[in-house]
């Protein structure tokens, strides 16, 4: 959601569609922190990252590929399967693991410590 949609919203006044704006808000405020932590102790590129960063969020549930899309500012699943694939390789060693779910989205499994938790 772009800042002119949610002033848009805001001038309209729905409670629904505000309360929906605000929680988006206050995900992308939860995502730099996290995104930070990454940052520092992951070598991949800010996209991957993002992408970490989102499923973090979720772990152990799946995100669907529009939701990933949107979250990255991103259009098609070869995006996102980039952002995926770059990010491996800063993974290995540690205790998590993308999955794949090929018709509905990814999903993050965590079974030890991180270094940005």
């Amino acid at each position: 959601m772009t800042p002119a949609e949610i002033r848009e919203i805001a001038q309209q006044g729905d409670p629904g569609l505000m309360a929906e704006a605000l929680l988006q808000l206050a995900d992308l405020h939860a995502d730099e922190g996290t995104y930070e932590r990454m940052r520092t102790v992951l070598d991949a590129p800010p996209l991957s990252l993002r992408l970490l960063a989102l499923l973090w969020r979720y772990r152990g549930h799946v995100i669907g590929h529009d939701r990933i899309e949107d979250h990255l500012g991103t259009f098609g699943r070869d995006s996102t399967r980039s952002a995926k694939r770059r990010l491996m390789p800063a993974l290995a060693g540690l205790p998590v693991e993308i999955r794949a779910h090929w018709t509905d989205g990814y999903s993050l499994h965590v079974s030890g410590p991180v270094p940005w938790a």
